[in-house]
């Protein structure tokens, strides 16, 4: 009888962190370019594009101010690309995502296992990128919480 093996994913073990952070972002990026949605989007999109200048006429909007903060200074910072760009500002917000996750979870699963379950995550969350918008904002800080938390309970 042959001995069975576990099946190790190695080339990803094997891959420095900047290939694999590179590899996660061309993905989101790549998405970045499918049809654009301007119900949701366009209403994120005016809200960034207004908070500053206007904000009477974006007040539904506030009960997200820190994302409408944060989507405005972007949006002051570069106003030309439009929903693109607040696209790109959305992948940055899932490639933080997964630095964040990655550095949390390192000491504590092997290199491949950890990479293949953010794949996996990535291909069920990040299928459909969305201009920046809370739910990628509320991820990035509740990571920033877990690993504070982590480092001063770790300390």
């Amino acid at each position: 009888m042959q001995e069975h093996h576990p099946v190790r994913y190695g080339f990803l073990a094997r891959m420095s962190n900047a290939a694999f952070y590179g590899i996660i972002f061309l993905y989101t990026l790549l998405l970045t370019f499918q049809g654009l949605d301007l119900s949701d989007e366009g209403l994120n999109a005016v809200f960034y594009q207004n908070i500053y200048t206007h904000p009477e006429s974006v007040q539904y909007s506030f009960v997200f101010w820190f994302n409408g903060i944060i989507g405005g200074l972007f949006d002051q910072l570069f106003p030309s690309p439009g929903l693109w760009g607040l696209r790109f500002l959305g992948c940055i917000s899932i490639l933080l995502s997964v630095f964040l996750t990655h550095r949390l979870l390192e000491k504590y699963l092997r290199k491949d296992l950890l990479r293949i379950g953010i794949l996996f995550a990535m291909l069920v969350i990040a299928n459909n990128i969305r201009i920046f918008h809370y739910n990628y904002q509320c991820v990035v800080l509740f990571l920033l919480a877990a690993t504070f938390l982590h480092k001063r309970i770790m300390r």
